[in-house]
Protein backbone atom coordinates (compact mmCIF):
# COMPACT_ATOMS: atom_id res chain seq x y z
CA UNK A 1 0.00 0.00 0.00
CA UNK A 2 1.26 3.81 -0.64
CA UNK A 3 -0.23 6.89 0.17
CA UNK A 4 0.49 10.82 -0.80
CA UNK A 5 1.42 13.22 1.85
CA UNK A 6 0.68 16.86 0.85
CA UNK A 7 1.79 20.01 2.59
CA UNK A 8 1.54 23.91 1.90
CA UNK A 9 4.98 25.42 2.76
CA UNK A 10 2.78 28.40 4.95
CA UNK A 11 5.77 31.30 6.07
CA UNK A 12 9.47 30.84 4.42
CA UNK A 13 10.61 33.76 6.86
CA UNK A 14 12.14 35.05 4.06
CA UNK A 15 14.48 32.55 3.21
CA UNK A 16 14.18 29.87 0.38
CA UNK A 17 13.13 26.38 2.15
CA UNK A 18 13.63 23.13 1.69
CA UNK A 19 10.93 20.75 2.94
CA UNK A 20 10.27 16.93 3.42
CA UNK A 21 8.27 14.82 5.85
CA UNK A 22 8.79 12.67 8.91
CA UNK A 23 6.35 9.61 8.97
CA UNK A 24 6.61 6.11 10.91
CA UNK A 25 4.05 3.87 13.19
CA UNK A 26 4.59 6.60 16.00
CA UNK A 27 5.46 9.94 16.79
CA UNK A 28 9.06 9.03 16.88
CA UNK A 29 8.37 8.22 13.08
CA UNK A 30 12.05 7.19 12.03
CA UNK A 31 11.21 7.43 8.29
CA UNK A 32 11.47 10.60 6.29
CA UNK A 33 10.58 11.54 2.41
CA UNK A 34 12.86 12.96 -0.43
CA UNK A 35 13.60 16.54 0.43
CA UNK A 36 11.97 19.21 -2.59
CA UNK A 37 14.01 22.19 -2.22
CA UNK A 38 13.55 25.50 -3.73
CA UNK A 39 9.99 26.25 -1.96
CA UNK A 40 8.37 29.87 -0.64
CA UNK A 41 5.50 30.67 1.02
CA UNK A 42 2.75 29.01 -0.46
CA UNK A 43 4.57 26.51 -2.60
CA UNK A 44 2.88 22.88 -1.85
CA UNK A 45 4.91 19.59 -1.66
CA UNK A 46 4.38 16.06 -1.24
CA UNK A 47 5.77 12.46 -1.07
CA UNK A 48 4.29 9.10 -1.40
CA UNK A 49 5.05 6.59 0.92
CA UNK A 50 5.29 3.13 -0.07
CA UNK A 51 5.05 -0.27 1.95
CA UNK A 52 2.15 0.67 4.41
CA UNK A 53 0.39 -2.38 6.12
CA UNK A 54 -2.98 -2.65 6.13
CA UNK A 55 -4.89 -2.03 8.92
CA UNK A 56 -2.36 0.22 10.61
CA UNK A 57 -2.22 3.82 11.96
CA UNK A 58 0.72 6.13 10.22
CA UNK A 59 1.69 9.43 11.99
CA UNK A 60 3.70 11.93 9.83
CA UNK A 61 4.66 15.49 9.86
CA UNK A 62 6.03 17.89 7.60
CA UNK A 63 9.46 19.18 8.09
CA UNK A 64 10.31 23.16 6.51
CA UNK A 65 14.78 23.94 6.90
CA UNK A 66 16.56 26.86 5.82
CA UNK A 67 19.85 28.26 6.80
CA UNK A 68 18.55 29.60 10.25
CA UNK A 69 16.88 26.69 11.38
CA UNK A 70 14.41 23.74 11.34
CA UNK A 71 10.45 24.00 11.59
CA UNK A 72 8.41 20.36 12.38
CA UNK A 73 4.40 20.85 11.48
CA UNK A 74 1.65 19.24 13.72
CA UNK A 75 1.50 15.41 14.14
CA UNK A 76 -0.84 14.28 11.53
CA UNK A 77 -1.94 10.47 11.07
CA UNK A 78 -3.52 8.31 8.26
CA UNK A 79 -5.06 4.64 8.51
CA UNK A 80 -4.75 2.39 5.69
CA UNK A 81 -8.08 -0.09 4.88
CA UNK A 82 -8.15 -3.56 6.45
CA UNK A 83 -6.67 -6.30 4.31
CA UNK A 84 -9.74 -7.18 1.93
CA UNK A 85 -7.82 -10.98 1.30
CA UNK A 86 -7.48 -11.22 5.25
CA UNK A 87 -9.75 -14.77 6.13
CA UNK A 88 -10.41 -15.93 9.23
CA UNK A 89 -11.73 -19.40 9.17
CA UNK A 90 -15.23 -18.27 10.54
CA UNK A 91 -15.20 -16.16 7.09
CA UNK A 92 -15.30 -19.61 5.04
CA UNK A 93 -17.88 -21.45 4.80
CA UNK A 94 -16.86 -25.21 4.13
CA UNK A 95 -18.29 -26.97 0.81
CA UNK A 96 -18.78 -30.82 1.02
CA UNK A 97 -18.87 -32.48 -2.30
CA UNK A 98 -21.07 -35.32 -2.51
Amino acid sequence: MQATLNGVLQDDGGEVCTCWFQWGLTTDYGAETAITTGLVTGNAFSAIITGLSPGFTYHFRAVAQHRYGTVYGNDQFITTPPDPFMMTLTDIQLLRMA
